[in-house]
């Protein structure tokens, strides 16, 4: 799985370690709630199988990156948008590239505890997690989650006799996940991998300029490649604001988040256009999904403090 990784500046090895850091600190911090407080999530909704399918699709979810967008890929009708038919182009390949792997570890492991690593269940989960992945589908997790938190409330309105617009924090132990539904289990896994996917956005904010810096460079990489093929760049520059013009959670552009480079297929990294691209990657993405996920599960609140910081240290940058 190591050898599946390109040596892009964002999307190679360390950001699957990074995706995988984060989601096992969130497990953790599930197995470490109090159990009396409100909106408990059991942590033995999740066995210990599902558990490890979640950490094996964080380390494999960018197998294979070739450190390009979906939109250059559907633009550009190359092989693999063929292949896939302009669904979820590179999620889909991450995910035939993590299935061959797999497969070969079940043929190596007949007999063994990891035996039917890749079974049904077990294989629906992980494409399911995988694919959450495809931030052009980032706007239906965060209004689902949201649907999850309304529902919750008037639910918790209903038990206590009062009215079901209170916030989400007030809610009691009545839970949002059904034990015996496996959808409910894909929605909490996509929740941890989408929230651990962008977690560079939540970590301290030295940490969080860094990945942002990678980033740019790995799109200023992608303009650089345009170039060499004679295209106009699809990540299209706003000389009056310094950020992405097109940034859409709709078409898949918003991979194009941290733009901060020069119009002449220069590599240089421009902070302050990376400053305002960053403010809109927060606005738009990064803080909708936490403050989503803090609502159903406050154990997790501290992603969206972390980043509402973060994106107010870019603004004032």
């Amino acid at each position: 799985m190591i050898q599946g990784y390109l040596d892009n500046p964002y999307h190679n090895l360390w950001h699957a370690v990074d995706t995988c850091q984060s989601t096992f600190y969130i497990l953790h911090i599930l197995d470490s709630q109090d159990k009396a407080s409100p909106l408990f999530v059991n942590a033995d909704f999740l066995n210990p199988m599902d558990r490890f399918v979640l950490i094996l699709s964080c380390l494999g979810h960018d197998l294979g990156h070739p450190g390009l967008t979906n939109k250059l890929m559907s633009d550009t009708n190359s092989p693999l948008s063929i292949l896939f038919n302009d669904q979820s182009i590179l999620e889909n390949y991450h995910l035939l590239n993590l299935t061959i792997i797999l497969s070969h570890v079940d043929s190596l492991t007949a007999g063994s505890d990891l035996a039917n690593i890749y079974a049904a269940k077990n294989k629906e989960l992980a494409i399911s997690i995988i694919l959450a992945t495809d931030m052009a589908r980032h706007s239906q997790y965060v209004d689902l989650l949201r649907t999850r938190a309304e529902i919750l409330d008037r639910k918790n309105a209903n038990a206590s006799g009062s009215d079901y617009s209170v916030p989400s924090s007030k809610h009691s132990s009545v839970s949002w996940l059904s034990s015996d539904s496996f959808e409910d289990k894909k929605l909490l896994c996509a929740l941890i991998m989408k929230c651990s996917d962008i977690s560079n956005t939540a970590r301290p904010f030295k940490i969080s300029e860094r990945w942002a810096i990678h980033f740019s460079d790995e799109m200023s990489n992608q303009t650089k490649f345009e170039c060499s093929l004679g295209l106009a760049s699809l990540l299209t520059h706003d000389s009056n604001s310094n950020s992405n013009s097109t940034l859409n959670s709709n078409d898949g552009s918003c991979e194009n988040q941290l733009v901060g480079r020069n119009e002449d297929c220069n590599t240089a990294t421009n902070l302050s256009g990376l400053s305002s691209s960053q403010v809109v990657f927060y606005n738009t993405f990064s803080i909708p999904l936490f403050k989503a996920a803090g609502d159903l599960i406050p154990a997790l609140s501290f992603m969206y403090k972390q980043s509402l910081f973060n994106c107010e240290t870019w603004k004032n940058m």
